[in-house]
């Protein structure tokens, strides 16, 4: 398989972050827990609180949840938690590289965000595996730490097999951010990182045919690999400022995003220069995981890659600067990949030739810590005009600057922008980026209307496009069936890569423990001697009847149950959402057939009802 265009090809590894993470989330459709803000209420506050202690190991034995320290393993083994972050949960085991996956992020003031990896990343992949701490043995005991090395999937799925032969290796790795530290990283730091999935290495198969050693395309050889290593950037519900830059709490990712304007000396990272305080302290807590997962390849592998590179979006890319320069840089694993804590069968790797390209990265050091990683790391930053995260009022930015201008997509003609939030996502990015290329032609002079070695390559509106927006659920369910339906070129397999009801694993357990918590949220709800908590524990109660084959009516009289267990309307219409998900994710049978029968009803032209006017306008 021949890969396309390295800037195109490393923004969609950038985008391939963001699409994992989501699907760690165990509640993808309310993760930030947006859907509990009520004006002149505590409801999300209190929630939370609950949250923390419902899903912490020490009340619920749920060693597969991931996020807050509670969650992670006990204070006694190196774990020590922070209540004043948001307890973000994730579930690692949940993450499937060849399926879709979604998020709804802010409730009904932000769209819903599906993400579709192109199927050149995806159908590579054969073994996935998680780097994480320890449960027995945090991040810090004192020495070096130890961790778990999780199989995911220790083969490509069966489903699958008729794709071509898939030899590339996806280690995903664990780390932290919202932690404030000044600099020592000790059990005594100001404020300890609530955990998550923070990126992967990836280890792609380059044959014969790519190298044109050989021209047999069915008989492709091994010859060599590259290596990608890929840090996801910020996910967050609303941006609440004051919380996260002035108190240091609220979503984690947001308060390191904030810690940018303190600067401190970290040898680890740089023996150079200040590096911004919140992205140090968080890259801290990854390096030993990210440099376990390439030891891990590297002992599969027996041999070095040909190419490392280094790429990120946002706060990611700011976490690829301080990695790179802690390999190239710093004091432990460098200089150049030699220093005291790089495993000796990664000190054989190519670090002097580093490829490092970042999207949006934000400033990351002082003058003197730019100075001495311009000189030292091969690197370009990429941003979109008009992307305020890009800005220098403060500390300084790093890399070989790559402006893109904001295109018409009809015209191509360039726009003028001022400083707008719009311009530092990602899919816009990639938009802008592929018009830049068609405006610029073909060697005979001539605008294709498309960029044909890249996927979904004409930078407008295409089902293809590996992160897309959308206003209602109606909207995502009727965009998911097209990928599976309708992918040109695509091997005939396709449409039976997934079902609708694969993209919601454990939906159904996930969606009675967000309900047996917001039933402890007061005193009203955790009884049935008034009407709404009856009500609530009826709804809980008939969870299990759900099934597949549920009817619309069925699940429309459970959802009109659920009216007045709270005062807002937002808060019913979001259990009918959740209803209909769980529904969903009951669904077995034919791919094909059970998709269309379960969601045809509530989307299609001929769906009415109030059931079907919740999908389509108003969740």
């Amino acid at each position: 398989m021949r890969y396309y265009n390295s800037s195109f090809h490393l923004l969609d590894l950038c985008i391939f972050s963001y699409h994992l993470h989501a699907q760690t989330l165990i509640w993808p459709m309310d993760p930030f827990f947006e859907q509990m803000e009520l004006t002149g209420s505590d409801r999300r506050r209190v929630f939370m609180e609950k949250v923390r202690f419902k899903t912490a190991n020490k009340t619920s034995n749920r060693t597969d949840l991931h996020g807050p320290g509670s969650c992670q393993g006990s204070p006694s083994s190196g774990w020590p938690s922070n209540e004043s972050l948001e307890p973000i949960i994730s579930k690692y085991k949940r993450i499937y590289p060849w399926h879709p996956s979604l998020t709804r992020p802010s409730g009904t003031t932000d769209p819903w965000v599906v993400y579709n990896a192109p199927s050149q990343i995806t159908d590579s992949i054969n073994v996935v595996r998680m780097v994480q701490y320890d449960t027995n043995n945090g991040p810090y005991p004192g020495t070096r730490p130890t961790f778990q090395v999780d199989t995911i999937h220790d083969s490509r799925p069966q489903n699958l097999s008729s794709l071509p032969n898939a030899t590339g290796l996806l280690y995903c790795f664990e780390g932290g951010t919202g932690a404030i530290d000044d600099g020592t990283q000790t059990q005594t730091q100001k404020q300890f990182p609530l955990w998550s999935m923070m990126g992967f290495v990836l280890a792609r198969t380059v044959t014969d045919v790519e190298l044109n050693l050989s021209t047999d395309v069915q008989n492709p050889k091994p010859v060599s690999y590259d290596i990608y290593i890929v840090f996801r950037g910020s996910r967050s519900g609303k941006l609440r400022l004051w919380e996260a830059a002035y108190k240091e709490e609220g979503n984690p990712d947001w308060v390191t995003n904030w810690d940018l304007t303190q600067v401190i000396e970290d040898r680890e990272i740089s023996a150079r220069g200040k590096v911004c305080r919140g992205f140090g302290t968080s890259i801290r807590t990854m390096l030993p995981t990210v440099v376990k997962a390439m030891e891990e390849i590297a002992n599969q592998k027996q041999q070095p890659p040909r190419y490392i590179y280094v790429t990120a979006h946002s706060l990611g890319g700011a976490l690829a600067c301080h990695f790179t320069s802690a390999v190239l840089c710093g004091t432990k694993y460098g200089p150049k990949g030699t220093g005291g804590q790089m495993p000796d069968s990664l000190k054989k790797w190519p670090w002097e030739s580093v490829k490092l390209v970042t999207y949006s990265s934000p400033v990351v050091g002082d003058n003197e810590f730019r100075d001495n990683f311009n000189k030292t790391v091969q690197s370009r930053r990429i941003w979109l005009d008009g992307d305020y995260v890009t800005q220098e009022q403060v500390n300084c930015l790093v890399g070989e600057p790559y402006r893109i201008s904001v295109h018409h997509e009809q015209t191509l003609q360039e726009k003028k922008v001022g400083p707008q939030q719009i311009s530092h996502h990602p899919y816009l990015i990639r938009r802008n980026l592929i018009l830049s290329w068609r405006k610029a032609g073909d060697d005979k002079g001539k605008i294709p209307d498309v960029l044909p070695d890249i996927p979904a390559g004409t930078g407008t509106e295409h089902y293809e496009e590996p992160m897309k927006y959308f206003k209602h659920c109606a909207d995502v369910l009727g965009h998911l069936v097209t990928i599976k339906a309708a992918r040109p070129g695509a091997h005939p397999a396709i449409k039976e890569l997934f079902a609708l009801s694969e993209l919601f694993p454990d939906f159904s357990e996930h969606f009675r423990l967000y309900l047996e918590i917001f039933r402890e949220w007061e005193p009203d709800l955790s009884t049935t001697s008034n009407a709404k908590g009856n009500k609530l524990q009826w709804l809980m109660s008939n969870l299990g009847t759900l099934t597949g084959g549920t009817s619309k009516d069925t699940l429309e009289s459970y959802w009109k149950t659920a009216k007045d267990i709270q005062s807002d309307e937002a808060f019913f219409n979001f259990i009918g959402l959740c209803l209909f998900l769980t529904k969903l994710s009951l669904s077995k049978g034919s791919h094909s057939t059970a998709d269309l029968s379960t969601v045809m009803p509530f989307i299609g032209a001929e769906a009415s009802g109030d059931y079907s006017d919740l999908l389509k306008n108003k969740i």
